[in-house]
């Protein structure tokens, strides 16, 4: 069967829930603030740095130029009972669901230029397998 165009965004839109998480490179968030001023000091030089924890990252918005912060979040929930981030637990349970480890998930990071977990976080992020 070939689906053509029109097909292939029917499906995609009218079956399909909204999604939690999305895949998104960082130049996309320069890109997006690159003409948004300051309110401090007016330069267009917004910036979002980040930290990785996981597969969840910390977020900051700076302006470069006054060094102004805006604040912080985490790109995935805390779950407090886990210490972990909801990123983490979901990655970890949708690999040792298809019967793939914690070398699977390294080339998957890898191959998204991503930071990889430390095997001996990964018990900790699902407890849904031991």
């Amino acid at each position: 069967m070939v689906l053509q165009r029109d097909t292939l965004s029917e499906l995609s839109t009218s079956s399909q829930p909204e999604a939690s998480y999305i895949f998104t490179h960082k130049t996309v968030f320069s890109e997006l603030l690159q003409k948004v001023p300051c309110t401090y000091c007016t330069n267009c030089t917004l910036v979002i740095k980040h930290h990785s924890m996981g597969y969840s990252t910390k977020m900051e918005l700076l302006c470069e130029s006054c060094h102004e912060s805006y604040g912080s979040v985490f790109s995935s929930f805390q779950e407090e009972a886990k210490n972990s981030h909801d990123i983490n637990s979901k990655l970890v349970s949708a690999f040792l669901s298809i019967g793939r480890g914690h070398a699977a998930l390294e080339t998957f990071s890898s191959v998204l230029n991503m930071p990889t977990m430390d095997r001996k976080h990964l018990p900790n992020a699902c407890t849904t397998y031991p």
